[in-house]
């Protein structure tokens, strides 16, 4: 019976340690990989941007209670194998705070991606009608409309001043003409009654 209890307790600290470094590579990997994904969408923005931060956070928080329930279970079997009454309680107050994480993570990631979604969607429509304003009063459309009918406006007395001044000048110019051709006429029809005569 005691090679039996020697087997099981060395068969155990070996499934424990491969267990160990398995969930600390897992821990290890998925707080990288959270890290980057959150470097990535923070550069992005928007609603779904923040829901899906808010949403991550609360993914990781459910990765850390599942590695932290299953350290607590290598711990309670390494406690069960080695007749650690201490090492059992340990592993078993472990599995509790990481089924509370577990629980936590959920809930807070879902309370974090509804807010970072609400947060990010009056942002993005805030944004919108910022635009909005920008292009039709504040940079664009309208003010440039309202600048060009003053400035055309202002120009108006000089154009007409313009036209009605070269209106005359024509005026004067065809009456020019007209009154020299006309007096070419006059000298011609003269000339040809006098050589009549």
């Amino acid at each position: 019976l005691e090679g039996l209890k020697d087997g099981f307790l060395q068969f155990g600290i070996v499934v424990c340690n491969v267990f160990g470094i398995v969930v600390c590579v897992l821990g290890i990997v998925f707080t990288a990989l959270g890290k980057f994904i959150s470097l990535v969408v923070s550069g992005v923005g928007g609603a779904g941007i923040g829901a899906f931060i808010g949403l991550w956070a609360g993914v990781q928080m459910v990765f850390a209670g599942i590695v932290d329930i299953l350290t607590g279970v290598m711990t309670f079997i390494t406690g069960v194998f080695t007749l650690n009454w201490q090492m059992m309680g340990d592993g078993i107050v472990q599995i509790v705070t990481g089924l509370a994480g577990v629980i936590g993570g959920i809930f807070s990631g879902l309370v974090s991606a509804i807010i970072g979604f609400v947060v990010g969607l009056v942002q993005g429509v805030i944004g919108w009608f910022t635009n909005l304003y920008d292009v039709l009063v504040g940079h664009s459309i309208i003010p440039d409309m309202v600048k060009a009918i003053i400035d055309w406006i202002s120009k108006l007395p000089g154009k007409v001043i313009a036209f009605v001044v070269g209106l005359v000048n024509d005026f004067i110019a065809k009456a020019t003409e007209w009154a020299t051709k006309a007096k070419a006429k006059a000298g011609e029809l003269v000339t040809g009654v006098v050589q009549f005569i």
